[in-house]
């Protein structure tokens, strides 16, 4: 049976381990946090990178469909012979 020294050794030494447990996760949430606002960056651009014009152009877009002018189809082949036709 450990000693009361030894148990309070074992005590400190378990606390020191969780502190570092504690320490690396953080760190791992740190890097997983970084990774995924680089590949957020890599897959879309921030808006100062992106073309004006196409800004302005998706803009307008937005703002005809929340007005409501914008068509439905009943069916797919309906929605790319209106598409043909466009071209």
């Amino acid at each position: 049976m450990a000693s009361n020294q030894q148990q309070i050794q074992l005590s400190r030494k378990l606390d020191r381990l969780e502190e570092e447990i504690s320490r690396l996760s953080d760190l791992n949430k740190e890097i997983l946090k970084r990774i995924n606002e680089l590949e957020l960056e890599s897959n879309y651009p921030p808006e100062n990178k992106i073309r004006k014009s196409y800004i302005k152009h998706i803009k307008k877009i937005d703002r005809q469909l929340e007005a409501g002018n914008y068509k439905v189809y009943k069916t797919f082949e309906e929605f790319e012979r209106a598409v043909k036709r466009a071209r």
